[in-house]
């Protein structure tokens, strides 16, 4: 039996896309705040060479292993997405032209929760994900050595600045 999700955590993580061509990059800032990293979504479409186009899986795979991230690449069905108890990146294709991408939080009570970022979270059924995850491409993020969550940043930043000041204690003092 699978741990209930934490939709708390999710509704927190959850980013919207700021253009048509952001769908990716909020998918992989929302996956970032989800293990309490910091981003935006400006950082990562220099690191994942994203253009007018939009971006690729490989320009979401190199920017979230410069985020720290441990990725890969899977293609996968219905069945081992049940079985993730991590959000994962899908690939999916919506009206049945638009290539986008979406966050799948995990499976509860019959249905998937979905981060859409050009919309909200909302839950599918199985065949209605089926209907639009036709790729069945994935890509899973695990939180490497390097990733840094907003508690060690913010602990680095107040580090620096104490060092930046420690010649002036004794004017400041």
């Amino acid at each position: 039996m699978q741990a209930k999700l934490n939709t708390r955590k999710i509704s927190n993580s959850f980013t919207k896309q700021h253009s048509q061509f952001y769908c990716g990059l909020a998918c992989l800032t929302s996956v970032v705040k989800y293990h309490g990293g910091e981003t935006t979504q400006e950082k990562l479409r220099e690191e994942s060479g994203t253009t007018l186009n939009g971006t690729s899986l490989l320009g979401l795979y190199q920017a979230a292993q410069k985020m720290g991230f441990e990725v890969a690449g899977y293609e996968a069905n219905i069945e081992n997405l049940k079985e993730l108890t991590e959000p994962v990146i899908l690939h999916i294709v919506k009206d049945k032209t638009l290539e986008h991408f979406v966050v799948c939080y995990g499976f509860e009570k019959s249905k998937f929760i979905i981060g859409d970022p050009a919309s909200v979270i909302e839950y599918y059924t199985e065949e209605e994900l089926a209907a639009v995850w036709k790729s069945r491409a994935l890509l899973k993020l695990t939180p490497g050595k390097n990733f840094v969550t907003r508690k060690n940043d913010s602990k680095n930043k107040r580090t620096w600045f104490l060092q930046l000041l420690k010649p002036d204690y004794p004017v400041l003092g």
